[in-house]
């Protein structure tokens, strides 16, 4: 079979990975570990439980959101690597956002929810706690990690360019950053940071050099190599503890997910370009409303309260992006020009 690689690849995982998160949230009353809430229902040793569980032992998710936004990042770079244009695109595509959904949406509805750390006026402490050390910042974790990403990962190619020295500048980085992670303050976010930068630099480096590596020059040496990296993984992932063990898997099903992605031509549709283009934005606005459902509606059957959470409450993120885009208030909730840029500097690729 022909691996199918386009410029709407990476959209069409990002609608993938998108319907997993907004699974995930939906049924988070019930199996989560220490979600706020409990519910007299338990979906424990059932048939959606182990489904549940395969899903999301077998796909690594958050890891790959950032794969493709480090993939993703190499067409932000082709626009321009100067640095103060990139810092000040990334405060307007996820510090603000960040900032606005955290105030204006989280909180106020975590606050009506009566969410533990919540359930007091905006206080510095809070603040800290939302956006410096991280313990309250509850899904929103994913937008100062990854613009702490773009702003370290982006050093190198504003001094050199989109060079081979650019890649070396990163390559310095992901083996400094492994090297000094346990010298870094022990902070929430600190942690996934390190958890994830490297599926990052992953996504950089498969659209830096997605052309040799899919080529059939040199294929059986590839496959040797990957063999072999895979055989490491497998005995890192059974030996290994901590982080080292956490990478092995996370490693392992990552290039699997993908290939078996790549392998199935799914097509275009109107459908997945819209879950594609406004997935930051579901992202960002869907989980608060789950512990409003949480709080009110504790005790209804499963089956319901997944039925409102990621029918009900995902189709109203969605719309309320739309809205947003409408209303000309799409800054406030990211991705502002990002997508037309991605397909303009895609089509010159082919």
């Amino acid at each position: 079979m022909k691996i199918h690689v386009s410029k709407e690849t990476p959209n069409k995982l990002k609608s993938l990975l998108i319907l997993f998160v907004v699974l995930y949230h939906s049924v988070a009353l019930y199996l989560v570990p220490g979600f706020p809430f409990q519910s007299r229902y338990s979906i424990s040793n059932s048939f959606f439980e182990k489904i549940f569980q395969i899903i999301y032992m077998c796909v690594p998710i958050m890891p790959m959101f950032f794969a493709v936004s480090g993939y993703n990042f190499i067409y932000t770079l082709k626009k321009s690597t100067n640095y103060l244009l990139l810092i000040s695109k990334k405060i307007k595509r996820i510090v603000i956002p960040t900032l606005f959904v955290s105030i204006c949406w989280m909180y106020p509805l975590k606050f009506i929810s009566h969410v533990s750390g919540y359930n007091s006026g905006l206080s510095l402490i809070l603040l800290k706690k939302m956006f410096i050390t991280g313990e309250l910042s509850g899904h929103l974790w994913f937008m100062p990690v990854l613009f702490a990403l773009f702003v370290i990962m982006g050093i190198g190619y504003s001094i050199f360019g989109l060079s081979y020295k650019g890649d070396l500048c990163v390559f310095v980085a992901v083996v400094g950053l492994f090297l000094c992670y346990k010298f870094f303050p022990a902070s929430f976010l600190s942690k996934l940071f390190i958890e994830n930068y490297l599926f990052f630099v992953l996504g950089l480096m498969l659209h830096r050099y997605q052309k040799v590596l899919f080529s059939k020059k040199n294929l059986n040496y590839k496959i040797i190599f990957v063999i072999i990296c895979f055989a490491v993984l497998v005995l890192l992932a059974v030996l290994g503890h901590g982080i080292i063990r956490k990478y092995s898997i996370s490693l392992i099903a990552t290039p699997i997910i993908l290939l078996v992605f790549l392998l199935i031509p799914i097509k275009s549709s109107k459908y997945i370009n819209l879950l594609g283009n406004h997935c930051i934005r579901i992202y960002l606005l869907h989980s608060p409303l789950v512990y409003v459902s949480a709080a009110y509606l504790t005790n209804i059957r499963p089956i319901i309260m997944f039925l409102i959470n990621f029918f009900v409450f995902g189709g109203l993120a969605l719309s309320i992006g739309i809205l947003f885009d409408k209303i000309g208030l799409n800054f406030l909730l990211g991705e502002t020009d990002q997508r037309n840029i991605i397909q303009r500097l895609a089509k010159k690729e082919k």
